[in-house]
């Protein structure tokens, strides 16, 4: 049983891990495209290139998506291989462990922060109320790391859902011009939160139980 246990929590650990990491990179490579004039342009003609070589018009969201894709692909490996070196020390691994739900709610937030600081009329008008919905969002996270969380499980699956749901809006609202594609932060750190906190849940549960003979089994 113990030898089980262990499986499975390593196969959650390295999933949240995974996702995120996208999180992370996608929102990280959103940031970049909308802030900066030129890596803007080199975007676009990424973007046009992969239409060229799959035969469409210049400005097909094929391309966009390909493009936007290729590169948070890139980024999320190299993320994740950061975490997985980061994770083997044991000054940094508990650390990470505990603020990476944290860091994944916080990431859509810190993403369109950067895209409102350099490009405001591309914002979506709701930003400075969802600003503070963000920041609400990821004071809870830290609660549910430090095991002070008072909700029950499924209203906590469903304070996510409304969060994510929000954040999924904002996002669509502000790159509606642009591919699905960018919303993936939102969609991304909605699942990459809730393996998290199933993976602290169970961990804190081990903790508990630690030494009792069936643990043992």
């Amino acid at each position: 049983m113990r030898h089980t246990n262990r499986a499975v929590s390593g196969a959650v650990r390295y999933l949240y891990d995974v996702l995120a990491s996208g999180t992370l990179a996608s929102a990280f490579l959103i940031g970049l495209i909308h802030s900066n004039v030129y890596w803007s342009a080199q975007f676009f003609g990424w973007e046009m290139g992969l239409n060229q070589s799959l035969h469409r018009t210049y400005n097909d969201p094929v391309g966009y998506d390909c493009a936007f894709y290729v590169w948070a692909l890139a980024i999320t490996i190299l993320v994740f291989l950061l975490l997985s070196v980061l994770s083997r020390l044991s000054l940094t691994r508990k650390m990470l462990r505990t603020i990476a739900g944290v860091i994944g709610v916080a990431a859509p937030l810190t993403c369109l922060w950067f895209v409102g600081w350099y490009r405001p009329d591309e914002l979506y008008s709701g930003w400075t109320w969802l600003r503070l919905e963000g920041c609400g969002a990821i004071g809870c996270a830290v609660l549910y790391a430090c095991n002070r969380w008072p909700i029950s499980v499924a209203g906590t699956i469903a304070v996510l859902t409304l969060h994510g749901a929000l954040w999924v809006h904002a996002y669509a609202a502000t790159f509606q011009i642009y591919g699905s594609c960018l919303l993936t932060p939102p969609i991304s750190a909605y699942f990459s939160t809730l393996i998290w906190g199933y993976y602290m849940k169970g961990s804190v549960s081990n903790v508990a139980h630690r030494g009792s003979p069936i643990a043992e089994r």
